[in-house]
């Protein structure tokens, strides 16, 4: 089990990697190809395709919990119930997603692109991406299926393969004129091909094959599965519109053409966010597996020490980012977006910080099935975060949206710990001293250094301070072992690293 979640783990970093590097170097392809205002528009219609998303009723964490849920006690119909079910459920969605965009290309496309002097190539851009959910919204059953095997580096090395064949397509046919709808294009046909690889192979999965089947619908599957998601659909509802806000305020108040300068920095803090996501997301289906076989000891080891390893990354990053973010985007796009993103750097990493107190809080919740918190907790942000963002606009523009979700984060994280540590059966002050506390001494230390680094004008290219950057986080990481960690934890760590290996 614990060898599952070190190659799963692994394999998620090894994508994150992937998918930085494929950003980095795309990023300023797209910006220069797209301009300012298509920018924008691409953004916004990232927008409506999650807010699509959200019809899919908080589905897709349930078949992975369920899938694991039912593995784990080797009841194949069972999971197979889930399977067809929610397979037929998300592909009649895709239809109804592909027809809308249809609708909405020919009769009234501005009302995604908010621009009644609209061209024939928005009006090809949403019918793109209406046929891209075709495909994806039953094709992320079966993602979801994988992950409930816990065979994320199964679906992570299709990914990156596809990512990878994607991000080359672009690079060499991308001009400016066909920008937006080569982008569209390449991504929905690279996305709907790795779909279709996934139900390849879990047909062939050993020793039962999983795959649709007509006798395996079922009510009773449906009901169970809705009973549980319908509370992942009020967390993810809520998430996907605290995720989507800042950029609706800005194209209300401030237009489309100033998304740009917000969303470089975002996107570097996106990274941020990602890393997080990627080193928590094999706990979940762990977790269910282990509430599954009622080992609440082992789960609460891992719940300590996952969230302590994985905080002392995000203060990592966090310091780093406040640091080096202006240069970083500076060398990256260009010295006009650079200058643009120091405060909204400095309000979203703050923000980041707070909500990664409890890292691993979301996944435990959700795999012991008292998510139903999350969905009033984010509720909460959202509620918060909304006429924060309109007053902080109103104000201070697009970069008053930045730190919008400060107070939001102080008011929800607290009650999402309490919560979770008492499930865990340990004090909060307890957690705080073993998880975070650990990690603020090496964080002042890589702040100092990087300090030193400004103050004397060692960084002069992209190479120097990516060089920089990893002496940071050597000395960091360091520093951490050192004094971060205890004498059990340090044996722990090792005897992991080298079991993963042996694998």
């Amino acid at each position: 089990m614990l060898k599952s979640l070190i190659l799963n783990t692994g394999s998620n970093a090894g994508m994150y990697f992937v998918r930085t590097v494929i950003t980095f170097v795309m990023t300023p392809i797209f910006v220069k190809n797209l301009g300012a205002h298509d920018y924008g528009i691409w953004e916004i219609v990232t927008v409506a395709v999650g807010y699509m998303g959200l019809f899919d009723l908080g589905i897709k964490p349930a078949v992975s919990r369920f899938v694991a849920y039912y593995k784990s006690l080797m009841k194949n119909d069972a999971l197979m119930a889930v399977y067809s079910t929610t397979m037929l459920y998300m592909f009649l969605l895709g239809v109804v997603a592909f027809a809308s965009g249809v609708m909405v290309s020919l009769i009234k496309p501005e009302i995604l692109i908010g621009n009644a002097n609209i061209s024939e190539r928005y009006q090809w851009l949403i019918f793109i991406i209406g046929a891209q959910l075709l495909i994806m919204f039953p094709g992320k059953i079966a993602e979801c299926t994988l992950e409930g095997y816990q065979k994320y580096y199964l679906s992570n090395n299709v990914t990156v393969i596809f990512m990878i064949i994607s991000s080359v397509l672009i690079y060499k046919l991308i001009t400016p004129s066909n920008a937006l709808l080569m982008i569209a294009a390449i991504s929905a046909i690279s996305s709907s091909v790795k779909y279709v690889v996934f139900y390849v192979i879990l047909k062939r999965q050993s020793p039962y094959p999983v795959y649709f089947s007509k006798h395996h619908v079922s009510s009773v599957a449906f009901k169970e599965v809705l009973r549980f998601s319908l509370k992942s659909f009020a967390q993810a509802a809520t998430y996907t519109v605290g995720m989507s806000v800042d950029k609706l305020v800005i194209t209300a108040f401030d237009g489309v053409n100033v998304i740009i300068y917000y969303v470089l920095p975002t996107n570097l803090i996106r990274v941020f966010d990602a890393l997080i996501l990627t080193l928590t997301q094999a706990t979940m289906p762990l977790f269910s597996e282990l509430h599954g076989s009622d080992n609440k000891e082992v789960a609460k080891k891992y719940y300590l020490f996952g969230s302590k390893i994985i905080f002392s990354f995000s203060s990592l990053i966090g310091v780093g980012t406040f640091m080096m973010g202006e240069k970083f985007i500076g060398y990256w796009i260009g010295i006009e977006y650079g200058n643009k993103a120091p405060p909204i750097i400095t309000g979203l990493v703050i923000t980041t910080i707070l909500l990664s107190v409890n890292p691993l809080g979301h996944r435990y919740l959700t795999a012991m099935n008292s998510h139903g918190i999350l969905a009033k907790t984010n509720l909460l942000y959202t509620i918060l975060l909304i006429p924060t963002s309109i007053i902080l606009v109103k104000i201070h523009g697009y970069v008053g949206v930045a730190y919008a979700g400060i107070f939001p984060a102080l008011i929800v994280t607290p009650i999402i710990l309490n919560k979770t540590c008492r499930m865990i059966g340990v004090e909060v002050s307890t957690y705080l001293q073993r998880t975070i506390l650990p990690s603020i001494l090496p964080a002042i230390c890589v702040f100092m250094l990087m300090t030193m680094v400004l103050e004397y004008e060692l960084v002069g290219s992209m190479v120097e301070l990516i060089l920089h950057a990893l002496i940071a986080a050597v000395a960091f990481f360091g520093v951490y072992y050192v004094i971060g960690m205890r004498g059990d934890e340090k044996h722990l760590l090792i005897s992991k690293i080298k079991s993963a290996f042996d694998m």
